[in-house]
This record gives C-alpha cells, structure tokens and sequence, in this order.
C-alpha cells in the first residue's frame, strides 16, 4: 500500500508568523507554484536569476529589465498582499 498523502495542517497565527517577511512570502508562493522558479527575459532571452524583494520583481542581470512576480497570475494588479492571500487559503 502507497502513503497517504496527507497535508500538514497549520494554524493561521503560526503561519502568520513563519510567513512575515517577503522573502518567506516569495518562497511560499514559489513552492505553490504560483510564482515561477524560472523565468526568462522577454527581451534579451536572458534568465532573470535576480530577485528584488522589496519591489517584487525578477530583474535581468543582463539587460537590466525588469518583471512582476505576478505577471501571468491571478495576483498581477491585485491591490491584496501576499500575506493576506495565504491567510484567505487557510
């Protein structure tokens, strides 16, 4: 017989509290896979291998432009932070 796949469950205030700061955030909503582990330039074909927490975009170390996280998901022009989101999940 196969394990069962059962979801760890968590309450809000420790969630709350594991997920305070962006990059917590980022790597939760990576992990989701609503934030992409990779993207590529859509101007020069680079990968943008940098990441700017404070505001919120994946940078192209080659031609220095610059993407949402959100762009391409439910979350790109929401006015709802990141926190508020996991928070409505649980």
């Amino acid at each position: 017989m196969g394990k069962s796949k059962h979801k760890k469950r968590i309450n809000a205030g420790k969630l709350s509290k594991e997920l305070g700061d962006t990059k917590s955030q980022f790597k939760f909503f990576q992990d989701a896979g609503i934030i992409a582990k990779k993207v590529v330039c859509s101007k020069c074909g680079a990968d943008m291998t940098s990441i700017s927490y404070q505001k919120k975009r994946f940078m192209c170390s080659k031609c220095k432009s610059a993407r949402s996280w959100f762009t391409g998901t439910f979350m790109f022009g929401a006015k709802i932070s990141m926190r508020k989101v996991i928070m409505l999940g649980e």
